[in-house]
């Protein structure tokens, strides 16, 4: 179908980035910015760790989540 055509047309210029500098960019623009992490993969909650530095320069200063366990002050 014409859809799927001009799908695939946009993906021809497609350049891979950088995760964190995107979100931190993009982050500028907005007061909120939420990460959706599946838990039973590690690499959604280091994503998350690895952005807490660049966010708090940019003046976020509060973080919530959903669950955390008992320990998880002292790692923060």
């Amino acid at each position: 179908a014409e859809s799927e055509t001009l799908a695939l047309e946009d993906l021809t210029d497609y350049k891979a980035k950088s995760a964190e500098s995107e979100i931190l960019k993009r982050s500028q623009l907005h007061r909120i910015v939420m990460f959706n992490e599946a838990h039973d993969i590690a690499q959604h909650r280091v994503l998350t760790y690895r952005m807490l530095s660049g966010l708090w320069k940019q003046g976020y200063r509060y973080f919530a989540a959903e669950s955390l366990n008992s320990s998880a002050s002292s790692q923060l």
